[in-house]
């Protein structure tokens, strides 16, 4: 009979040190808890209790005898006791952790509401955000395909298209220039390779042809076996200055040696000169003077004339 007590009480009381446990656990972090078990905690109490009344009565009429019914009324007594015992136990804690549970599910759904809405508010004002943002981006997209391709002046349409006239008249311009400027090439082609007389090329030719004839001329000129050549005109003129000098050479000898001679004519006239003056013949010595004088200038232009002669037929 104390075992069927001992058991019945235990489960009630084990379970409530579990239920304790889990309570303060779902408590502090519901969302690591098993909401089944949890929720259950409640229907658990009440069904031990239930269970300890049919083992409290089922122990009391085990150890019932009908036969010895004064005996046996204690431990049907006993059992009976056990059997409401634990059934008021599993009400009474069934109706506690019942009130426990409903109070924690409803703070944690108060919580979980509270961060929905926070999180609801939150995503309200993104979307608001991404709202103003597409509007933003549409009235951005107005704007740029305003810009690109439309009618007005800023557009970029219209300034390609001024762009594109612009070098369609840049590209015109210089097609013209590239035209006159082959035209100029031409023409200086023609005026540097042509044909014509007044052409740089035909000139060069010339020129070239000039200066070829102009030195076969030189080295005509400086040949050796040339009649006419500068070698043999320099030979010859060698030849000619040193007969010149022979020549001149003579002529100076000749005219030593009529100066000597005239000298000696001086000196012996200076002589009568002199006998004359001693005799202080005046008139004598005027005519000697002179005659001495004529003879000396008759001989010196005669010497002259004739060294002046042979020089320049030579």
């Amino acid at each position: 009979m104390n075992y069927a007590f001992y058991f019945a009480y235990g489960l009630v009381l084990l379970w409530f040190l579990f239920s304790v446990f889990y309570a303060i656990r779902a408590n502090s972090n519901y969302a690591n808890v098993n909401k089944y078990i949890f929720d259950s905690i409640p229907a658990v109490f009440t069904t031990l209790g239930v269970f300890g009344t049919f083992i409290g009565i089922f122990a009391a009429l085990w150890v019932f005898d009908v036969n010895n019914i004064t005996s046996s009324i204690p431990y049907l007594l006993e059992g009976l006791k056990t059997a409401f015992g634990t059934s008021i136990l599993g009400i009474f804690f069934s109706l506690t952790f019942q009130n426990f549970v409903i109070s924690v599910i409803q703070h944690k759904q108060e919580e979980k509401e509270i961060k929905e809405s926070s999180e609801l508010a939150a995503l309200n004002k993104l979307i608001d955000e991404e709202r103003k943002t597409h509007e933003l981006l549409n009235d951005f997209s107005k704007d740029i395909v305003g810009a690109l391709i439309g009618s007005g002046e800023d557009s970029l349409a219209t300034q390609f298209e001024k762009f594109r006239s612009y070098i369609g008249d840049e590209i015109k311009e210089q097609s013209k220039n590239l035209k006159v400027m082959g035209e100029n090439q031409i023409k200086t082609i023609k005026v540097l390779g042509g044909e014509e007389e007044t052409s740089l090329l035909t000139q060069i030719q010339r020129l070239r042809n000039d200066q070829n004839d102009f030195a076969k001329v030189v080295t005509n000129i400086f040949d050796e076996n040339n009649d006419n050549g500068i070698p043999k005109n320099l030979r010859g003129l060698r030849e000619e200055q040193r007969e010149l000098g022979q020549k001149n050479d003579s002529n100076t000898k000749e005219i030593i040696t009529a100066l000597y001679t005239t000298n000696q004519m001086m000196e012996e006239k200076f002589d009568e000169f002199a006998r004359l003056l001693a005799e202080s013949n005046t008139a004598a010595l005027i005519d000697a003077v002179e005659k001495v004088i004529g003879d000396f200038n008759t001989q010196l232009a005669s010497l002259l004339i004739s060294w002046l002669r042979k020089t320049l037929m030579n």
